[in-house]
């Protein structure tokens, strides 16, 4: 999940009782299994539900549902629990496990010690955000510990402090936010 990979894909698998079973490309795989011995009937499979939350002049509501690949609908807001509360579990394993942070000089001694920085894209409004907001608290991440920042302007700041392209060496970045799935 961390250090050289490409991008995970944003899929996530949930079981019958709609508890993530598996997250990115390991969802896909597993998933395929499960219809190679036709067991896949009550698992869930959505992709690239991120862009769910994108509904232009549409009012968002904590009920929104969302289809997975085989049309059955889910609420929103559990889909997107269940992978902010997998991504959680996973940052702090591998922090306990030093396979991230090699570099830095901060030290993580609990939970307590995390400020969430959590990005979504630069086309939300205010609902979605908020949406996502709840959805990172309802994951366990405390609001007070929580930031939501535009995707756009994380990489910025990424470009500044990791690549050291700071204003004043007269070197320049281009951030090209593409959009996702």
């Amino acid at each position: 999940m961390f250090g050289n990979e490409r991008k995970m894909p944003t899929v996530v698998l949930l079981d019958p009782d709609r508890k993530l079973a598996a997250f990115g490309s390991e969802a896909t795989t597993k998933y395929l299994e499960l219809c190679e011995t036709n067991e896949h009937e009550g698992w869930y499979l959505f992709e690239r539900f991120k862009m769910a939350l994108f509904v232009q002049d549409a009012p968002l509501d904590k009920d929104i549902e969302i289809e997975e690949i085989l049309e059955k609908k889910l609420k929103a807001i559990d889909v997107f629990t269940e992978a902010i509360k997998y991504i959680k579990t996973e940052v702090i394993s591998a922090l306990r496990h030093r396979t991230i942070l090699d570099t830095t000089k901060a030290e993580v001694k609990s939970e307590a010690d995390i400020h969430w920085v959590l990005t979504v894209p630069a086309i939300w409004n205010d609902l979605s955000k908020k949406f996502m907001r709840d959805a990172a608290i309802n994951a366990g991440i405390p609001s007070e510990v929580l930031t939501l920042a535009l995707e756009p302007e994380v990489a910025s700041l990424f470009c500044k402090k990791q690549l050291r392209y700071e204003d004043s060496s007269g070197r320049r970045y281009i951030v090209l936010d593409l959009g996702g799935a």
